[in-house]
């Protein structure tokens, strides 16, 4: 029973890592992409203040949290040393990743908008 609820733990590990890397470098992009627009005259100082602070914050919270998680389930609970547990978290990561990989592209572009497409 320990094994199955470590197995699980880890898929769940699993899922939620990508979801968290994939947000914090998203917010990362989206940070650039405001600089990128305001050199080229295509965003205004204020906009772009915004876009990077909520960016920012953004990624730094998904950032902190993503190390947490491993953090706590390395460290504090000692999990993710079976190769039962590694198996799991990678069949934890393919469905989000699938999905992150499909919609990243029209993400990407949504970081590129510019004031007068708000």
């Amino acid at each position: 029973m320990e094994q199955l609820a470590s197995a699980v733990l880890a898929a769940l590990l699993g899922a939620a890592s990508v979801s968290l890397f994939g947000r914090t470098w998203l917010a990362l992009l989206g940070s650039l992409a405001a600089a990128i627009l305001f050199f080229r005259g295509l965003l205004s100082g204020r906009r772009c203040l915004a876009r990077m602070h909520g960016h920012l914050a953004k990624g730094f919270l998904c950032g902190l949290l993503l190390a947490l998680a491993f953090r706590v389930h390395l460290h504090t609970l000692g999990l993710g040393t079976s190769n039962l547990e590694q198996i799991c978290y990678f069949l934890g990561c393919l469905p989000v990743l699938l999905v992150f990989f499909r919609n990243a592209p029209g993400r990407i572009d949504d970081l590129f908008r510019t004031d007068a497409e708000d």
